[in-house]
């Protein structure tokens, strides 16, 4: 067979073999999210165990490389394929013990964010609560204690955090990396380089306009809280994090959201920029907290997976978003 004709075999059951598992990994993996189920947690890690050693197989990765040394695969997609297969199993050409100790490290972290609750006051209480308090209160006491109650959960993920970083380096430098920094940007073709040249350009661009940015909006909620702009912290902010877009003060946007179909209005955005569009179906569920929640999953595989959630409560009518969409299609 020649290397065109065996690429093509190789995809073929590279894709039968790991689209369900990928569903399999991402549906488990939502539940997870939502629900902090162990049963969900087993299921993911078993779905991404099999997926890892499934490219961890070195005769498959020496295939690969036998065809892209040929030099005979030109038609375009043909040699994309065989790129990205490359590309996703050189990251797992490793020790699969490790691969597996990474997939459950990964799922714990995911666990013990989604059954996080933050305490204040002396009581657990939700997302939505304490991004209400930062978003309304104007008592700088509470602000401060429910910020800080919301970044309790560093400590408890830390020890799990530093152990996936210890083993995630021993992979990458298995497989000739300086680090996993490295090899991640190489497995995602960016030059690193490259990337630090373009993020220092971008900085300083941006320096000015954002010293400005914040130099208004501090000067705008020192006002409102009664103490000089140079006294604000982080938890004078409504985002706890200090990512999302500033709220205006002059345009409030609850009411454009008020009666719409948040869901429906994600689904037919996503919908339509993907090559594949199939419902894989709607949850209308309450998180283990008590917090309202719609969560909607489409296309639930590597061939074009989206992941949509949307918080709402009754003083947040818009919106809270999360998002996964994958790279390019590799079949």
């Amino acid at each position: 067979m020649t290397p065109p004709g065996r690429l093509e075999s190789m995809v073929e059951h590279h894709v039968a073999k790991r689209g369900p598992l990928e569903r399999e990994a991402n549906e488990a993996a939502w539940r997870l999210a939502t629900t902090g189920a162990e049963e969900a947690e087993r299921e993911a890690a078993r779905a991404e165990e099999e997926i890892a050693r499934l490219l961890a197989n070195r005769e498959s990765y020496r295939n690969l490389l036998a065809i892209r040394d040929s030099g005979e695969v030109t038609e375009p997609q043909a040699r994309r394929q065989l790129e990205l297969l490359l590309l996703d199993h050189r990251r797992h050409q490793a020790d699969e013990r490790i691969l597996a100790e990474l997939v459950e490290l990964g799922l714990r972290a995911e666990s013990t964010f989604a059954k996080f609750r933050p305490n204040l006051d002396g009581q657990p209480v939700s997302e939505n609560r304490i991004r209400e308090i930062l978003r309304d209160s104007r008592d700088a006491g509470e602000r401060r204690r429910a910020w800080e109650a919301s970044k309790a959960i560093g400590p408890e993920v830390a020890p799990l955090i530093l152990e996936m970083v210890a083993k995630r380096n021993r992979v990458a430098e298995s497989v000739g990396y300086r680090d996993f920094y490295a090899l991640d940007l190489a497995c995602q073709e960016i030059e690193e380089e490259f990337l630090f040249e373009t993020l220092d350009r971008l900085e300083q661009l941006t320096r000015a306009p954002y010293e400005e940015f914040l130099d208004t909006l501090f000067t705008r909620l020192g006002r409102a809280y009664g103490i000089p702009k140079t006294e604000i912290r982080p938890w004078h902010l409504a985002d706890p994090f200090f990512q999302e877009v500033v709220p205006s003060e002059d345009v409030p946007i609850a009411p454009l959201y008020a009666d719409r179909d948040l869901v429906e209005i994600t689904r037919r955005f996503y919908v339509s920029r993907t090559s594949h569009p199939t419902t894989t179906g709607w949850t209308r569920c309450s998180t283990s907290s008590g917090m309202p929640c719609t969560t909607s999953i489409w296309i639930a595989d590597f061939r074009g997976c989206f992941a949509g959630r949307h918080t709402r409560s009754p003083r947040r009518p818009w919106p809270f978003c999360s998002v996964a969409w994958p790279p390019t299609p590799i079949g």
